[in-house]
């Protein structure tokens, strides 16, 4: 099963190509950034990242691929994930005001 959804709520600036990883278990290829996530669940997804905002209004598509549908709690998961991985709750705009 196969689930794409946008987040556009994602504070600039954020430079996908400077910010994602790009050593395993990430895998990076045409724009695109993926791996595997083991849920707290249990369940094993294969997440995909593309980016199609700017910097300063950046937007990733997340596809989440899984043997069985996911549920809200778990899409939710994923994001947090995400929003870890990629330091997305950092207030980058603090921080360039410091330096």
């Amino acid at each position: 099963m196969k689930k794409a959804f946008v987040l556009d709520k994602i504070e600039g600036p954020f430079n996908f190509e400077l910010s994602t990883p790009s050593s395993p278990p990430w895998r990076r290829s045409n724009g695109s950034c993926s791996r595997l996530l083991r849920l707290s669940s249990g369940k094993l997804v294969l997440v995909s990242l593309v980016s199609f905002g700017t910097t300063e209004k950046p937007k990733l598509e997340v596809t989440i691929q899984s043997e069985i549908l996911t549920n809200k709690e778990e899409e939710e998961e994923v994001v947090e994930k995400i929003f870890r991985v990629l330091g997305l709750d950092q207030d980058l705009k603090g921080f360039y005001k410091f330096a």
